[in-house]
């Protein structure tokens, strides 16, 4: 079982490293303002994938030292967390780009994303 789970997370490690390789070769080789709008969209999903997959491990550990619950129960809960903090950093940067990143649209973003969070747990009052 052990064995399992730890197999789970070094392929969730090496994905987010994968994509984070990925996501480097776009940067460093490309220029922005000279990008199709394939290769945009293209980058924003290489980034969304490698931020998803270290969130997912840095929350599952965080959620792992508290030893709650079982190994699927954190590993969906952190998946989640995971999806929203993704969404944060890469709606962010998308909006930064258009400029139309003000802080009041950030702060509605935030607390949309929030509530969210809260109805998920409100649902599953376990987790």
């Amino acid at each position: 079982m052990l064995q399992n789970i730890r197999n789970q997370l070094l392929s969730i490690f090496v994905v987010g490293v994968i994509f984070l390789i990925f996501t480097l070769i776009f940067f460093f080789t490309s220029d922005p303002l000279q990008l199709s709008a394939f290769l945009l969209v293209l980058f924003y999903l290489c980034l969304a994938a490698c931020i998803f997959s270290f969130c997912a491990l840095i929350l599952y550990q965080f959620r792992g030292k508290k030893n709650e619950g079982l190994h699927s129960q954190r590993m969906s809960t952190s998946f989640r967390q995971s999806i929203w903090l993704t969404l944060l950093i890469v709606g962010s940067l998308i909006l930064s780009a258009h400029q139309l990143l003000y802080w009041w649209l950030e702060i509605i973003f935030i607390i949309t994303l929030i509530m969210l969070e809260g109805f998920f747990l409100s649902a599953n009052p376990h987790a």
